[in-house]
């Protein structure tokens, strides 16, 4: 990975720097299963030597609570963690009721539930006049808004199309640069080999002679002692 065939990328957390030397273009024995079950397990036995790591240190330490300061949301999610049904809604306030039988005699109880009543009515109101500008005014609201939607989404589809573009064009230019640099890589792998053996070769010759020289010196030394003699 990486512009050319091997990259440095230095980790943010340490600074450590770590050598990138895949070739994926030229790297074709990874396609292989075998190859594959030998690379996890050693990639398992690397993991099993490295010491553990807190990969969480540099972030923040959770808040110690939920909502803090909200006294309703704190009771919301201890009835959600007790498993407790949520309470019916009261939709008292929305209904319109005489004064009780006790109190139809009450001038009190019945200038409540008038005052009560006056308050539904212009609620009723309210939702009229809302529907009314919804129905006027909604439709071209909407319309609108999807416009925006719309010129949203061509503008991310344009930067998601020029990433594209950009990471075709990056892999085609890496893939170049390892096709073109594949044949000097083999040739200089080759070139490797054939100098491994030949230093393995050299150096059993050397051991032989170290072996001959170590032979002669004892015969040498046998014939002197035997002239002294």
């Amino acid at each position: 990975g990486g512009p050319g065939p091997m990259a440095l990328i230095r980790r943010p957390e340490d600074g450590e720097p770590l050598l990138i030397d895949a070739l994926p273009y030229l790297d074709t024995e990874y396609d292989d299963p075998a190859v594959q079950a030998m690379v996890r397990q050693m990639i398992e036995e690397e993991m099993a030597t490295m010491p553990k790591r807190d990969y969480l240190a540099h972030l923040p330490e959770p808040p110690s609570s939920l909502f803090d300061g909200h006294e309703m949301l704190q009771h919301e999610m201890a009835r959600v963690e007790a498993q407790k049904p949520m309470p019916p809604l009261d939709v008292s306030r929305y209904e319109v009721p005489p004064p009780p039988k006790e109190l139809l005699k009450d001038q009190t109880a019945w200038r409540k539930a008038l005052t009560n009543a006056k308050s539904q009515l212009q609620h009723h109101h309210t939702r009229l006049a809302n529907l009314e500008l919804l129905q006027q005014y909604g439709p071209q609201a909407w319309l609108q808004h999807n416009a925006a939607l719309g010129s949203i989404k061509q503008t991310l589809m344009k930067e998601s199309q020029a990433a594209e573009k950009d990471a075709e064009q990056a892999n085609l230019k890496r893939k170049i640069m390892q096709e073109r640099a594949g044949p000097r890589l083999a040739h200089m792998h080759y070139e490797m080999h054939n100098a491994a053996e030949e230093n393995l070769q050299i150096a059993s010759a050397c051991a032989l002679l170290r072996k001959d020289v170590k032979r002669l010196k004892i015969e040498v030394g046998a014939e002197e002692e035997a002239t002294t003699a």
